[in-house]
């Protein structure tokens, strides 16, 4: 009965589509969440950016089946295929059948310690097979995948190398022996100076007892027996992400983390077949061994053994780009390997089992192995199995004792495997001549579609079906969005999320190299597809031809494409600027962001297509994989004669990003994205890096930057020094007198606007700091800073005169008359200026005065209705003064230096009112500099920038507007801007809306 009762239990559970019968299926949305915050994290991010984030329900042949959020179900033609693994396609019937039948038979999955009839018949399948392509016997180890069956070659490798060296070692042991013994028995065989002779040519001159000569010996033979044992590799090379694997893998950013742990790699050129032999020479270990002269003397015998342990192969390698390796580099492979007595492994895992039109890629190359590993379309596209086939004459037997897994040999997917060889060996092998005709034909279409576009398409590699196509590095002039994606190894990416999602085809990138397209159907593939893959890839290079950029993203935005001709935007595009470096030039670098989703189209001009909200949209999905590059590289040439390289870094996000993350999660996906422009500020050779926008804001001005191998600065010196000519010189042309001005700030516990404030404040009739909190102790030390500022006017006469600008002797302001004529001041006249000075005088002044103070604090925009000369630096995300904000019976003057700006366009277009966007500077001699996406006209730069190039002109290596900047520091940089030509931009103290 308990029996019984616990069957009817278990036949209760069945599990359906997102859970248990009977409960509803759980939406994509909500599986992508769960997938993410318990599984994949990172990944999820990447695939939701490019919507690849699809959740495949089924798959038959060559299609993959999805639903959306409607519950409409798609189709989408797969040339992923596993990365090799369906070469079957996807639950090949017969297959399935098979697994099946294995199920139903109730043969048992964990049998460990017996002798598993499925392993057994598919190693001795597996074995014939490779010996009728190789001519050698083979001893099949299995695992559960590729990277565990590359582990195996290595554990066996390395053990075949443990064995050589333990006989080179037992070998002058024994020798060692026997001529101790023999001149223990007759010490007159030995002459009195051979010891000494010997140490002195081993440079050992304390050694005087040939037993001592002999534990000296063998004491340096093991040492050079316990190196690490060394695997060559070649450069591009994948051979899985376990550990030892990974140490054979040539993509860093895969194999760095892990260098310090286990076997050692090199890697060498397959172009280059001479380094072969080098690695060999490199790794030499010289033994040594000492016997017995026929004249009584003890002479030195020595033998170079080579601590390559194997070398690891691919025929044609998948990850690294679908590259075919040079017959005449694995020739001379092969040969010394041979030679040398060191096993060749050969990395199948993708390449085998038919796919290239044999049964291992590497006999279409000619060359043959001592190790093969094998996996993905082993195991039918549905079993998780794996094999490493070792040479019957090399193969330790007490390795099937050292080496063993707990799942690896099942009947489950033996069974599936050994059905999978016997499809691709039957009839003689038909599905490989059909996959070497079907992959011949396919390849010739790529061929035709790369000679119509070889400006798009740099080259197609492959064989059979196993074939890749790379697109050639995007040009400058081909769009902004398409030249970061490239330059941030994204582009491959971008254009497969449009197979997919504009053309219902699934293709990936190989990881190794992101510019190459993969295809890798199944045999059973109809030409109909095929020409539907070339139909769309066309599509595509026409966009990629045309910088039609819209075309690749239309679909992000929700946009259906249906175009067949791209307009182009590549002569709109010619002037970008990419210079490389004048020879005396110092590298400079600026890390900034988009001002406005808006100008995304004067990046590239393509997107001039899209709508506001679209923009916007589009900037969203970037985000999350948004990533740093050196846009723009400009040579500038000052006054001087000194030359300093510019390096704009761009960062593809604007506002209202940062401001999300930052209260979303305190900046941190910014933080990031900050510390890695610096690290590429760093590879570019720059010496100081500036901050513009919100990252100046989100670093707090610089000061949470801690990097001794650049210097930054935030650019607000010169921000203060140009926004305050131009302000000046502003009101002078509309009539605002500075010393009868009202003058406000918004934004003034900010780092620029108090600064402003400060130096300012002697000029002004009065000055109104306005915050979001009028009890805000930043605004208190703000109105303390002004206030100190009018007394040191007052009781240093001297500081007025350096205070002159170009409009002449400044006047006096009303601010600072009234407070000389208060009786606060009267009481502290004597005081010296300074902080805690300037904080009495404030307190004071507002018990006297009280609204009739000339420095106020606000908490409400509304009072910048008595101002009429105005500052806004905050950092809101949303427009703060708007028409019903500002006088209408004066002149009005606003800089806003803001990003976004603090002030409307209603309000700017007022009639009385003149709006400034801050500090922007004319570059000396370079007419035509220009950075895209930033609102500026040619020849001009921000201030923030132009600080950045004044630094690298005058050689200075060390933080400068990093924290609270003084009025010391806006007057040196300013005498430095004059110096080296940097003027303030007419055209932006001219009316700007």
């Amino acid at each position: 009965m308990k029996r019984r009762a616990v069957e009817d239990a278990d036949s209760r559970v069945r599990v359906g589509r997102g859970g248990f019968q009977g409960e509803e299926a759980v939406p994509q949305a909500e599986l992508a969440r769960i997938y993410q915050e318990y599984a994949r994290p990172d990944l999820v991010k990447l695939l939701a950016a490019l919507k690849l984030d699809k959740t495949f329900e089924r798959g038959q042949g060559d299609c993959l089946y999805y639903r959306d959020d409607t519950g409409v179900e798609h189709e989408v033609l797969d040339f992923v295929g596993g990365f090799g693994t369906t070469f079957f396609g996807h639950n090949h019937p017969a297959l399935v059948a098979q697994l099946r039948e294995t199920i139903d038979a109730g043969r048992p999955q964990n049998a460990q310690g017996s002798i598993r009839s499925a392993a057994a018949r598919l190693a001795r399948r597996l074995s014939e097979v490779a010996e009728r392509e190789t001519g050698r016997a083979f001893v099949v180890s299995f695992a559960n995948s590729g990277t565990e069956a590359n582990e195996i070659a290595i554990k066996h490798a390395a053990l075949e190398l443990a064995e050589r060296l333990d006989e080179v070692l037992e070998d002058a042991h024994r020798e060692h022996v026997l001529l101790a013994r023999r001149i223990a028995a007759h010490p007159r065989d030995l002459k009195a100076d051979a010891v000494e002779r010997v140490a002195g040519e081993l440079a050992q001159p304390q050694i005087e007892r040939l037993g001592d000569l002999i534990d000296w010996i063998d004491a340096a033979n093991r040492e050079a027996a316990r190196t690490a044992p060394v695997f060559v590799c070649v450069e591009g090379a994948f051979h899985g992400k376990t550990t030892g694997a990974l140490k054979l893998t040539y993509n860093k950013e895969y194999r760095m983390p892990n260098a310090n742990l286990g076997i050692r790699s090199v890697f060498i050129d397959p172009q280059d077949a001479s380094q072969v032999d080098r690695e060999i020479g490199r790794n030499r270990r010289t033994f040594r061994k000492v016997s017995l002269g026929e004249t009584g003397h003890l002479r030195i015998v020595e033998r170079d053994v080579s601590l390559v342990a194997g070398f690891f192969v691919e025929a044609i390698q998948g990850e690294g780009g679908v590259v075919v390796l040079p017959t005449a580099f694995l020739e001379v492979l092969r040969r010394r390997a041979t030679e040398l007595g060191i096993p060749v492994v050969v990395d199948e895992v993708q390449s085998g089992m038919g796919r290239t039109g044999t049964f291992f890629a590497a006999t279409g190359s000619n060359f043959v192995g001592d190790y093969y590993t094998m996996s993905k379309a082993l195991g039918g596209g549905l079993g998780k199995v794996a094999a490493c086939l070792i040479d019957r004459t090399r193969f330790r037997g007490a390795f099937s004792l050292m080496h063993t897994s707990t799942f690896a040999e099942d009947d489950w997917s033996c069974e599936v495997a050994l059905a999978a060889v016997e499809m691709i060996t039957a009839d003689g092998g038909r599905l490989m001549r059909v996959a070497a005709e079907k992959g011949a034909a396919f390849r010739a279409k790529l061929e035709a579609l790369a000679a119509r576009f070889p400006d798009v398409v740099r080259e197609v590699r492959g064989r059979g079906l196993m074939l890749g196509l790379e697109l050639r590095e995007i040009r400058a002039d081909q769009g902004g969005l398409m030249w970061h994606a490239d330059l941030t190894g994204n582009f491959g990416y971008a254009v497969c999320a449009y197979l997919l999602n504009a053309e219902g085809i699934r293709v990936l990138p190989t990881l190794s190299e992101p510019r190459t397209l993969r295809f890798e159907p199944s045999v059973f593939v109809e030409e109909r597809d095929v020409d539907r893959v070339i139909g769309a890839l066309e599509r595509v290079c026409k966009m990629i031809r045309a910088g039609h950029s819209v075309g690749l993203i239309a679909f992000q935005v929700g946009r259906n494409e249906s175009r067949s001709e791209f307009p182009s935007v590549v002569e709109s595009m010619r002037d970008r600027l990419v210079e490389a470096p004048h020879p005396r030039a110092m590298r400079v670098g600026f890390l900034g962001h988009f001002v406005d989703s808006e100008h995304l189209s004067w990046w590239d001009p393509a997107l001039a297509e899209l709508n506001t909200a679209e923009r916007a949209e589009l900037l969203d999905r970037i985000e999350p994989i948004a990533e740093p590059a050196v846009l723009e590289q400009i040579n500038v040439t000052s006054d001087t004669g000194d030359i300093v390289h510019f390096n704009f870094i761009g960062l593809p996000i604007g506002p209202m990003q940062i401001g999300r993350d930052m209260m979303e999660s305190q900046g941190r996906r910014f933080r990031e994205l900050i510390a890695q422009g610096i690290e590429v500020a760093k590879l570019a050779g720059c010496r100081v890096l500036g901050f513009g926008g919100y990252t100046s804001i989100a670093t707090r001005n610089c000061t949470d930057i801690v990097d001794d191998a650049i210097a930054v600065t935030t650019g607000n010196s010169l921000t203060v020094a140009m926004g305050l000519q131009a302000m000046r010189e502003t009101a002078a042309e509309t009539g605002v007198a500075l010393h009868t001005a009202n003058f406000a700030a918004v934004g003034a516990t900010g780092n620029i606007c108090s600064t402003y404030a400060v130096m300012l404040a002697p000029q002004l009739a009065s000055v109104t700091l306005i915050g979001r909190n009028v009890d805000d102790p930043r605004l208190l030390r703000v109105a303390a800073q002004v206030t100190g500022a009018a007394y040191e006017d007052l009781v240093r006469p001297q500081r007025r005169k350096r205070e002159r600008g170009g409009t002449g002797q400044r006047k006096r302001g009303g601010l600072v008359e009234a407070i000389a004529a208060s009786r606060a001041f009267k009481a502290m006249a004597g005081r010296p200026p300074g902080a805690e000075t300037g904080t009495a005088l404030f307190e004071a002044l507002c018990a006297e005065m009280g609204d009739a103070c000339p420095v106020r604090i606000a908490g409400r925009i509304d009072a910048l209705r008595d101002a009429n000369l105005i500052v806004c630096a905050s950092n809101s995300l949303t427009t703060l003064v708007g028409p019903e904000h500002l006088a209408r019976d004066r002149a009005v003057v606003v800089c806003d230096i803001s990003t976004p700006a603090d002030v409307s366009s209603e309000a700017a277009r007022l009639d009385n009112v003149t709006v400034m966007l801050g500090g922007i500077v004319k570059v000396p001699g370079r007419a035509d500099f220009h950075v895209r996406g930033l609102p500026l006209q040619h020849g001009e730069a921000y201030a923030c920038m132009s600080e950045t190039m004044l630094i690298g002109l005058t050689g200075i290596t060390e933080n400068f507007s990093v924290g609270h900047i003084s009025p010391h520091q806006v007057r040196k940089i300013a005498q430095l801007a004059n110096l080296h030509g940097f003027a303030l931009s007419q055209a932006k103290w001219d009316r700007s809306f």
